[in-house]
């Protein structure tokens, strides 16, 4: 008896460590949709860069090469590459929806939450 409770127990907090709750899966929709912000903004700089050398500019041999700062404007984001901006998005993206602030509020007042007052 105790054994499968033990084993039913560990079963449901290997659950909880593997799969992602509501609000982790939210926090993660947030910063994927701030990399797509990222993204958008290098893909313009890429663009600008390219306008500014002209289209003559590859008849004339330049190589094809980029810099290596100009390189990583073409590679996906990390969270390395988040400016203090990107992360206030990111908080900004979280506060903005109803579920997470009354989780918060929940969490930061349960007696009121519980109805003892």
């Amino acid at each position: 008896q105790e054994q499968k409770q033990a084993t039913k127990l560990r079963a449901i907090a290997d659950r909880q460590f593997t799969e992602p709750s509501e609000l982790e899966a939210f926090f993660i929709e947030c910063v994927e949709q701030v990399k797509g912000d990222i993204s958008e903004r290098r893909k313009l700089a890429l663009e600008q860069r390219s306008a500014l050398r002209g289209p003559e500019a590859k008849g004339r041999g330049y190589p094809e090469t980029l810099p290596p700062q100009v390189a990583k404007l073409a590679q996906q984001p990390t969270l390395d590459d988040f400016t203090v901006t990107d992360r206030r998005k990111v908080v900004e993206l979280l506060l903005s929806s109803e579920h997470v602030l009354q989780f918060l509020y929940d969490k930061l007042f349960p007696a009121e939450a519980s109805g003892q007052y």
